[in-house]
Formats: structure tokens, C-alpha cells, sequence
């Protein structure tokens, strides 16, 4: 058996918000994953996946989003304390709670200088 990768389609973050709209979950979860990865304009796709974090009711959006921040904690070394917080609120969910502890372990060994 053998297992091709294929990158994700890259979508911009108009689109990624058309599909949240029409409740495209696939097509929102993989684009937000690409997005995070292979986007260009890095702070504004930090702050757009943020603001999903903060105001999207769909709990495999949010995920992707949490899983999303981890590439770019990783690719950027990027995170900051609006982040943070948003995060200490998913983390009451148990739902989120296993990408939240990645995501900050990835931040603890590539943000060094960032205190959480």
C-alpha cells in the first residue's frame, strides 16, 4: 500500500470565510490547515484564525483553528497573550483540550522567550 501526500488546495481567507458561511466544514477545515502552513501574509492570517477561535460556533473549525496555530507557533514562532486567553476559555471544553495541550508544548519549545 502506499500513501501519496498531496498538499492542501491554498484558499485565501475570503473564501475560508465563504465556506464557514455556507457551512462548508471540509472545505473550511482544509483550507484553514493550508492556510496556516503555506500562507504568505502571516500576521493576518494569525489574527483571522484568532477571530475564528474567538466567534466561530463550530467545534471542527475551532479545532482546525487550535491545530492551525500550532504550524504557525512552529513556521513562526508567533503567538501572543489575546491567544492565550481565548485558549484558557476553549480549554474548558474537553473537546479541545488534547490540540490546547499541544499546541502549548509547541509554544513552550518554540517560543522560548514567551512566558504563558
Amino acid at each position: 500500500m502506499s500513501i501519496i501526500y498531496q498538499q492542501p488546495k491554498l484558499h485565501g481567507i475570503a473564501d475560508i470565510k465563504f465556506f464557514i458561511l455556507k457551512n462548508d466544514i471540509v472545505s473550511a477545515t482544509e483550507g484553514i490547515i493550508a492556510l496556516s502552513m503555506y500562507g504568505e501574509n502571516r500576521i493576518e492570517i494569525f489574527n483571522f484564525l484568532k477571530n475564528i477561535l474567538f466567534l466561530c460556533d463550530n467545534e471542527n473549525i475551532k479545532s482546525a483553528c487550535v491545530k492551525s496555530m500550532s504550524h504557525i507557533v512552529r513556521i513562526d514562532k508567533y503567538i501572543d497573550d489575546e491567544l492565550l486567553k481565548i485558549l484558557d476559555i476553549l480549554n474548558a471544553n474537553e473537546y479541545y483540550q488534547g490540540s490546547i495541550s499541544d499546541l502549548m508544548n509547541d509554544i513552550e519549545i518554540f517560543c522560548k522567550n514567551y512566558k504563558t
